[in-house]
């Protein structure tokens, strides 16, 4: 199973790169679009991959998770205007 973009993004892995989508938005406070659409094309290919099959295997689910839940924890704090935390490069519309 392919997951280098995936592992790239999860903090836990050893592959983990701070240049990543996930450890841009968390290091530098920044959206990359370059590096989302890299982890979004494997997540399409990877769903093209598992189409067939009833259960994902739980090592792809739980990165994926955790990537979905901290990209959208950040979200949430970038849209509270109360909150002060702010991602550059991420358009509010």
């Amino acid at each position: 199973m392919n997951m280098k973009h995936i592992n790239r993004n999860f903090p836990w892995c050893d592959e983990y790169d701070e240049d990543s989508f996930t450890g841009t938005l968390n290091e530098k406070c920044s959206w990359s679009d370059e590096e989302y659409f890299k982890l979004d094309d494997e997540l399409y290919d990877l769903a093209e991959k598992y189409n067939e099959i009833d259960q994902l295997p739980r090592e792809l689910v739980w990165r994926i998770m955790r990537i979905f839940s901290y990209v959208m924890m950040t979200i949430g704090c970038h849209s509270n205007p109360n909150d002060g935390y702010t991602i550059e490069n991420l358009n509010n519309d």
